[in-house]
Parts: C-alpha cells; structure tokens; sequence
C-alpha cells in the first residue's frame, strides 16, 4: 500500500506540469487478449471509446463501443471512470467444439459490457486499467464474462487549456 501512496504522489508532482487534457487517443489494450482502444471526448467529463480485440484462448473477435463517465481525482489528468457499452463477437479461424457443444451451437455472442478503471495522462500517452465485465443476452461461450487490461493510448488530439484559451483571446485583442 505504501508503494501505491509514493506512486500516485510522484505521478501527481510529474504530471502537474502537463496541463493539457486530451480529446481523442488512440493505442493498444492487454489483458486477457489484445485489441486496439480508441477514445474521443465528447463532453466535458465523458468519452466514448471502441475497442476491437481477440482473446489469447478463444477464437474470438470482438467489437465494443463504451461510455465512459470520468471523475478527476488529485489532478484532472489523473482520473477514475464508470460507464457501459455494447458488445458483439465473432467465433474465427478453428471452429472447433467449446465445453462439448460446436461452435455454430453456441452462436456468436451480443450483449452489455459494463467497465470501470482509473486512466492517468502523461504527456502525450494516456495509460489505463480497467475491469470490464459482460453480459451476454445472445450466444457466447457463457452468459458472463469479465476482463481487467491495461491500455497506452497516443493522445492525437490535445483540448486547450483555460491558459491556452486565454492566451488566443488576448492575441486577438492585441491585434484590434
């Protein structure tokens, strides 16, 4: 516990000089299998992100689209969100038997995905952890299902500050 308290307070020192808060990222996700992660803000404190991924056991691709509420805690570039999504799957490549039953009997899998995390940005990457559990109403090897990953997305579109935005009206008053 100790070394999670002197982690989070070194990250707070370190990126309280990066003031930027990002609009849209892009990077990879690891976990129980690996995927791509996009993110995009689409209001003040809430993002939507895609993930596409593959699970390392299981034939399985899968498509997800979350909203995600976030909740600064020490700083705004260090954060905790909450939010749910849908996901939809498909079996690929060995169409072998899953707990006794093929594959085309089990069908591939549609339903709820809800998420909760903490994400922290630095400088130009957004690094996060998450636990992902899912509810299948439609196929799917089983009704439930959960994943933690980690995610390093590239911030590709920065949000200007309130000093950013200071500094623009201030040149556009000089130049009057």
């Amino acid at each position: 516990m100790k070394y999670l308290s002197a982690f989070i307070l070194v990250f707070s020192f370190a990126a309280s000089g990066f003031s930027q808060a990002y609009n849209s990222a892009i990077g990879l996700r690891l976990g129980s299998g690996i995927g791509i992660s996009a993110q995009h803000r689409i209001a003040d404190k809430t993002t939507l992100e895609g993930i596409a991924s593959t699970k390392f056991k299981a034939d399985e691709f899968k498509l997800t689209l979350l909203a995600k509420q976030h909740f600064p805690i020490l700083f705004k570039r260090f954060n905790v969100y909450a939010g749910g999504g849908l996901h939809k799957g498909w079996y690929t490549g060995n169409q072998t038997p899953v707990n006794d039953q093929p594959v085309e009997a089990i069908g591939n899998p549609f339903g709820v995905t809800l998420v909760g995390g903490a994400e922290i940005s630095l400088g130009r990457f957004n690094i996060s952890y998450d636990y992902k559990p899912g509810f299948n109403f439609k196929g799917g090897e089983k009704a439930f299902n959960n994943e933690t990953a980690i995610s390093v997305r590239y911030i590709l579109w920065e949000r200007p500050t309130k000093l950013d935005k200071w500094r623009k009206s201030r040149k556009k008053k000089k130049k009057k």
